[in-house]
Order: structure tokens, then sequence, then C-alpha cells
């Protein structure tokens, strides 16, 4: 936050970035109404109050589905060299095996089959908003290749990223 002095007002500003990226400084009056407004919205005041994330479920929240992260067992080589940097992170309100069950012949898991290298679940949250901010924050990292579908049509799957993850290790895909 920081301060601008408006002739004799000095009015309190706030970082924000808005949903289509674009960053602006807001007054605090204009997030605090924000905040009021959003049902969703929280606020921590005490931050001895825990984590807004946790390991543990509570029986209260509603399931709401999966996060999954998964490698491509793709033979084409560019994707076999890059294997441990091209990952296809997700959302589904169902099983994770099941909804990568035909990725063999889908353009959006590289027409191949997969890995699944960690699942995550979800609770009391908007899953597609999820998978909305999910796409928007690894937008600038995504994969840019082309492959030719069953019928030699060339496509270009957007959903793929370039980066490097760690987990405990490989869960059974396909």
């Amino acid at each position: 936050m920081r301060g601008s002095d408006d002739g004799n007002v000095t009015r309190i500003l706030v970082p924000g970035t808005h949903d289509n990226g674009t960053e602006n400084d807001m007054p605090l009056r204009t997030v605090q109404r924000a905040l009021n407004e959003d049902q969703a919205s929280r606020r921590i005041t005490d931050p001895s109050m825990g984590s807004l994330f946790s390991d543990e479920e509570d029986g209260e929240d509603p399931a709401a589905g999966n996060i999954y992260i998964l490698r491509s067992l793709s033979e084409k080589p560019f994707i076999a060299e890059n294997r441990a940097v091209i990952h296809k992170k997700g959302v589904t309100g169902g099983d994770v095996k099941k909804r990568v069950a035909n990725a063999r012949k889908d353009p959006t898991y590289l027409l191949a089959d997969v890995g699944i290298v960690q699942t995550f679940k979800l609770a009391n949250i908007n899953r597609r908003k999820l998978a909305i901010m999910l796409h928007k924050f690894f937008f600038d990292i995504r994969l840019d290749v082309e492959l030719k579908d069953r019928f030699g049509q060339g496509i270009e799957p957007k959903n793929g990223s370039l980066c490097r993850f760690q987990s405990s290790g490989m869960q059974s895909g396909s």
C-alpha cells in the first residue's frame, strides 16, 4: 500500500491485478467494498487462525473434484526428449483415471497415453473458476507444439506447460 496526496486528502492505494491481467492502484475503500460484496472473499486478521489451504479434509466442506498433473508418455522425439519439463495440469470433477483413459485419442493429452504425476483433492471451491485461473497462471509457459492427428491434420494443443515438477513418484496412468 502507498499513500498519494490529492490536494488536502490523502488516499491509500492498494496494488491490484484484474482478471484480464491489467494492473493498477485501487483506492482502499474500493477494495474494502469489493471484499464486502464477494461472498467468497477472505480476510486474514489473525494469522494464528491457520491456513486457507489444508491437507486435512473438513467434513463440512463439499467435495469439488481434483487438480491433476500429468506427464505425456509420447514417443514423439521432441516430447520424449523434454518429458521431464512437459506437464499437463487440469481440474476435473470426476475420477482422474477415467478422465485420462482415452488420452491417446485426445489432442489435449498430446495424442498419447499419460502418467499421473500428482493429484490434489479439492473442496469448497468453484472448479471452473480454478481451472481458468490455472490456465492464466501458466499461460506464459504453455507448450507451443504442432502434432499430426490420426488423419494427418495439424493440431496445436495449448494445454501443456513447460515446467519442472517434483513429486513423490509417478502414479499409474491410463
